[in-house]
């Protein structure tokens, strides 16, 4: 009697904790074959709330094209784009740019996500036939033509895989109205902005180039119809890259090219900006844009020097041993509007590399802060108070984490905010995930990147190895673009359910992001 007590005690013990627990033994079993009975099933396992889970993301997206299309969050400029172009003569503070970014407050805090615009896609209409859409970087047209305020995006792309046969190219879209739709421009456009700007070539010997890197679009201040294009291009005189399949690891000499927006004709050569030659051999590569110091008018353009890639002296000795730089990462000086360059001292990590970096020029002249990529999990940042020639120590941002990802920054005009792009994560806790860089945000900050309040999710998909990452921002009026890519860092294989949906995903993608 006694034992049979204990035992129904026992009994019940364990039901009110299986029911505590969340699902209980019955659910998990009948939860096996759940998949057998899905709509749409191709073959793969999945329980029934992964199927609910994506149904909502579904319905996520289907608001926010609604909301696109009601126009929620564009901004127009009329007829013409014209000096409202160059600053948001609105206040914009803290409170106003978060909430311009929910659309409704009374709906689910998950649902203000919202996807980029994709302005170029893996389809078999594209002109651009490469694969591989990477760095992706924003500018606007500079000149008082009719071309005024027009929207240009230039990346790196190749057949494959970065490292291989690459080339920058661009994208051209219309600024004047609600809608950006770019359109990718080739040699036969009236205005050839088409780049086999830094062009490959195969190399016949030690001396020749190989792939060109980390595009970078400047619109001169001094010069309205005068477009820079900064990139690096690899130099390695005979050391590859230590990852299979790559020719060339990232980086080279630092160069760059003009583009004259009247005549549409590119500079014939390139002007040195920073040889490899500088620092021990180190290739040199460049991600985000100058800025132009108030005062001074000095143009500051982050690059960084970067070895992780290249072939290990003990393979090539005759070849590698002759990159021997340490890592590390600074800014390209020029106090004459771009015909002579400088480098300040490097700012090196401490058990991490810094690199990818971006700049602004805060509140008093001359003092700026600069924000890098990092493997520790987390941004960090240094300072200057003497334009840009000496660093402090850089230091962890704690509440911005990094999973060894690109970020950019700017100022935003006239508000004085500053506003960052970067994947909201170390390290993502989902199974086959711990690489991933997804949850794409941008946030803003009132007191000089001390703290951050977030103001838009751009995008929160957890897919094996989708990355949606490396983000470059540019403020258009009272709104600002984001462009990044998204690409499989493994590709689904051939043949395998929904491949060329999947596939179809990746490309250069264009978030707008309104202020007010």
């Amino acid at each position: 009697m006694r034992f049979t007590l204990v035992f129904k005690r026992a009994l019940l013990s364990l039901v009110i904790l299986s029911s505590c627990s969340g699902e209980s033994a019955f659910a998990k079993r009948s939860k096996a074959h759940d998949h057998d009975r899905l709509p749409g099933w191709h073959g793969e396992i999945h329980s029934v709330e992964d199927t609910i889970a994506q149904r909502k993301q579904e319905l996520r997206k289907t608001r926010c094209s609604e909301r696109v299309n009601n126009n929620s969050f564009t901004v127009s400029f009329g007829s013409d784009f014209g000096e409202s172009a160059a600053f948001c003569p609105l206040e914009v503070t803290e409170r106003t740019a978060s909430a311009a970014n929910i659309f409704n407050t009374n709906e689910e805090e998950e649902d203000r996500w919202c996807p980029g615009e994709p302005v170029s896609l893996y389809d078999v209409d594209n002109v651009l036939k490469g694969n591989y859409k990477h760095m992706a970087m924003v500018e606007t047209l500079p000149w008082k033509g009719p071309a005024r305020g027009n929207v240009l995006l230039a990346w790196q792309t190749s057949e494959k895989i970065e490292g291989t046969k690459q080339r920058i190219v661009m994208a051209e879209a219309d600024g004047k109205g609600e809608h950006l739709r770019f359109k990718a421009l080739t040699a036969n456009e009236q205005r050839k902005i088409f780049a086999d700007v830094g062009s490959y070539s195969v190399p016949t010997d030690a001396g020749e180039n190989g792939a060109v890197w980390g595009p970078v679009l400047f619109a001169n201040p001094k010069k309205n119809h005068e477009i820079w294009l900064f990139y690096s291009q690899s130099r390695t005189n005979g050391c590859g890259s230590r990852v299979p399949g790559m020719d060339y690891a990232p980086g080279g000499d630092i160069l760059a090219k003009k583009f004259n927006v009247v005549s549409g004709a590119w500079t014939h050569t390139e002007k040195i900006v920073l040889s490899q030659d500088f620092d021990d051999g180190i290739p040199k590569v460049t991600a985000n844009k100058p800025i132009v110091l108030r005062r001074s008018g000095r143009w500051v353009l982050p690059y960084w020097n970067e070895r992780a890639m290249l072939e290990s002296p003990s393979v090539n000795p005759e070849k590698c041993s002759k990159l021997n730089g340490k890592e590390g990462a600074g800014v390209l000086l020029s106090d004459d509007h771009g015909e002579s360059w400088y480098p300040s001292e490097t700012i090196r990590g401490r058990n991490t590399w810094l690199i990818e970096n971006a700049v602004v020029e805060l509140e008093t002249d001359d003092h700026l802060l600069m924000v890098f990529r990092t493997k520790a999990g987390y941004v960090f940042r240094s300072e200057s108070l003497d334009g840009g020639q000496t660093w402090t120590d850089a230091s962890a941002m704690k509440d911005v984490p990094n999973p060894n990802s690109k970020i950019d920054m700017i100022r935003l005009q006239p508000s004085g905010l500053l506003a960052l792009a970067f994947n909201d994560h170390a390290k993502h806790p989902a199974k086959g995930c711990s690489r991933c860089r997804t949850f794409l945000k941008v946030a803003v900050s009132s007191n000089d990147g001390n703290t951050w309040t977030r103001i838009r999710e751009l995008e929160m998909d957890v897919d094996g190895s989708l990355r949606s990452h490396y983000p470059t921002l540019l403020q258009r009026g009272c709104e600002v673009l984001v462009a990044y890519s998204k690409f499989y860092k493994i590709e689904p294989p051939q043949g395998s359910a929904d491949v060329e949906e999947s596939l179809a995903r990746q490309g250069i993608y264009v978030a707008r992001v309104p202020l007010i």
